[in-house]
Formats: structure tokens, sequence, C-alpha cells
């Protein structure tokens, strides 16, 4: 989680990328934590200690402003940095007590880090068929990057051809209509409700 962080911050103040670039940079890269970690882990408690320490530091950074990679300075409300540690704490503990292999919370944090912070990058950076929803900045780039990346994170993790065909566009939905940065909490929910249903 620091080298994602380090890594934003670096190419923020080198000024290699924008503030939204750096902090969908740090949310891609902060997603990976499952996968490096996550198999070390049999003990509950331990596994809970990075993600549970980053909701009251990224909520510290919001208010205190003193992590400027993940600042997003048009939208001042937007809690999207506590939401995704507050994601990642939910399934670590729903993984690690056996109520979700931990394939499925893979596959929940990897599309809620690589399809949501693409579909950002990709969307601000192309701007094709920009328009608001509900006042928030959004375009087809970036709901097809959205479709695209969540399509190939769930085939990655082997889900079945037949329910990636119709998971994929509801992520991409309900990314599209949560806002104030919920959707780092309802699309990991809407992966693993699905998944640990299917």
């Amino acid at each position: 989680m620091l080298g994602g962080i380090g890594l934003g911050t670096l190419l923020l103040k080198l000024k290699i990328v924008q503030p939204l670039t750096s902090r969908k940079i740090i949310h891609i890269a902060v997603s990976h934590w499952w996968l490096v970690a996550m198999p070390f882990f049999d003990n509950i408690w331990a596994a809970l200690v990075t993600p549970v320490a980053f909701i009251v530091i990224n909520y510290a950074a919001l208010k205190l402003k003193f992590f400027t990679a993940m600042d997003d300075p048009s939208r001042p409300h937007n809690f999207g940095t506590v939401y995704f540690p507050i994601s990642l704490s939910i399934l670590v503990a729903l993984c690690l007590s056996g109520v979700l292999p931990y394939a499925v919370g893979g596959a929940a944090m990897l599309v809620l880090g690589w399809s949501d912070g693409l579909a950002a990058i990709v969307g601000r950076a192309t701007r094709f068929g920009e328009f608001k929803l509900f006042g928030r900045p959004k375009s087809i780039a970036g709901i097809l990057t959205m479709l695209v990346a969540s399509i190939v994170v769930l085939l990655l993790f082997k889900v079945p051809i037949a329910t990636v065909a119709w998971l994929a566009p509801l992520v991409t939905l309900v990314e599209l209509f949560t806002p104030l940065g919920l959707d780092n909490l309802t699309v990991p929910a809407v992966v693993a409700l699905v998944l640990g249903v299917v």
C-alpha cells in the first residue's frame, strides 16, 4: 500500500501526472495488496491491521490534506479513498473467516482497482463522449474502459463466460450510477455477492 502511495506521490511531484491520475494509480496499485499479502495470512486480525489502519490514515489525509497525490480538488466531499480500505477490510474478514473463497475477494478487489481506476484515467485522458451525471464528469470512453477491464479481470479469475457476460455490464452500471465515491463500496460488493452465490 505504501509503495502505491509513494509511486502516485512521486509522479505527481515530478508533474508527470495530474492529481486525478495519481489518485487512480494509487487506487490500482493498492488493489494488488490482495494478491501479495492475502496468501500469507491465516490470522484474521493480523490481516486486518493494514487495511483498517488505512481507513484512519486516508480519513485523516482528506481532512488534513497531507496526501496530495490522493486529493481530488473537484470533489472535496468524495470519501472514496476511505471507502476503498473499508471494502478491503470487509473482504479480508469474509475470506479469512471462510464466508467467501479467496478468489472471490481477489476478483472483487481487482475489478474495483483496475476497472474503476482505468475508467477514470482513460475517460479523463481522452474526454471522448463526456457528459455530466448527478453533477459528476463521465464519458463514453470511461464507461467502455470499465466494461472491458471488468471482463478481463473476471476472465483472469476464471469466472464462467456466461456469468461475465452479465456481471461486467452490471458492475459498469453500478459504478456509473453510484455517487460520492460510494462505488468503492458498491462495485466490490456486487462482484463478491454475485460470485459468492453463483
